[in-house]
């Protein structure tokens, strides 16, 4: 019988969240049949005896909040939620935690509590893992690493490189500080010289950003990126696999933790994005780096002048990086989740 779980997150979908995602891709998955979601969008501080009595009376044995989540806010309500279970029950609380480096300063101070308090921490990626050891030394005794696997699937059609629809593409969310912004300037620089080059923008939307993704938008049209907008997964997939290159410029650069990254992999296409501090070794076996000012003739000369080859054993190095750096499906994740618990 699998290990009885609570996952407790304030976004799920249709709300447009990574967290939210990755809680909805675990949950669908056999290993978690025996889990429960406690989903709920309000955290104020009113709600926080109730979500206590709630969760005490619960069959699960075992309580995992997904943090950060957007639906939380500002609330402390997950916090005092780790304090009370640790301290004051037999229920085992455990915290995954997708982001704790670019967290801010309280944040930050408030995610303490996780680190000294809840049983066992998960982090999705070995940086933000060891930047929390750094913090309180003991995490490393009580935590581990369960890399992400991607939202958008493999094609089980992969066409070589040549034989492609479109010729560059960026698949991501539609918000700041995700290098939009500088993909649509360098569009702009290659377009002088390739016009006909099949461009496209895709990603989701979300409410909150209308007012930086209306002007984005409207650029990109204006300069003839085709855009996909709010696409299912299979369309995602079938685009994907039907690209050369895709430019993902990253203001923090590529990292472990970036699914958009992990479905562009999967997809092969050849890659052309930037390095940051999160950016490991293997990354290096297939990524192309390059800075805004050089992007554009990096781009140019991955699509005019390589061999088949060339672009035979990238997506070889891609393979590998598939098979050794990445779960191998939402079920290996949730597995892993079973096993550690």
């Amino acid at each position: 019988m699998n290990t009885k779980i609570s996952i407790i997150t304030g976004t799920y979908p249709p709300e447009k969240c990574g967290v939210g995602d990755y809680t909805y891709n675990l949950m669908q998955t056999e290993e978690a049949k025996d889990w429960k979601l406690y989903y709920y969008t309000d955290w104020s501080y009113k709600t926080l005896l109730k979500k206590i009595k709630q969760l005490k009376n619960s069959e699960e044995d075992i309580l995992n909040i997904q943090y950060p989540s957007m639906g939380y806010g500002y609330s402390l309500v997950p916090h005092f939620l780790c304090l009370y279970f640790s301290l004051f029950s037999r229920k085992k609380f455990t915290v995954t935690i997708h982001e704790f480096i670019r967290m801010g300063r309280k944040s930050k101070m408030a995610s303490m509590i996780f680190l000294i308090f809840a049983q066992r921490l998960i982090f999705t990626n070995a940086f933000e893992r060891e930047a929390a050891i750094q913090k309180i030394s003991f995490v490393k005794k009580k935590s581990s690493v369960l890399k992400i696997y991607s939202n958008i699937k493999q094609s089980p059609v992969l066409p070589e490189i040549s034989n492609r629809k479109y010729d560059i593409g960026y698949f991501g969310l539609i918000s700041p500080l995700k290098g939009i912004e500088d993909f649509l300037s360098v569009i702009k620089q290659i377009l002088v010289n390739y016009p006909d080059y099949r461009i496209y923008l895709m990603g989701q939307t979300q409410p909150e950003y209308e007012g930086f993704y209306d002007k984005i938008l409207n650029e990109a049209k204006e300069i003839g990126i085709t855009l996909f907008l709010n696409e299912d997964q299979n369309f995602v997939t079938e685009t994907l696999s039907n690209t050369k290159l895709c430019y993902l410029p990253y203001p923090d650069g590529v990292s472990e933790r970036r699914g958009s990254f992990l479905a562009v992999v999967l997809n092969y296409c050849l890659i052309v994005t930037t390095e940051g501090v999160f950016t490991t070794k293997a990354h290096h076996a297939f990524c192309n780096f390059s800075d805004k000012s050089k992007a554009a003739d990096t781009i140019i000369e991955l699509l005019q002048n390589k061999t088949p080859e060339f672009y035979k054993n990238s997506q070889q190095q891609q393979k590998l990086f598939i098979n050794k750096e990445i779960p191998k499906s939402w079920e290996d994740v949730a597995k892993q989740y079973n096993l550690l618990f």
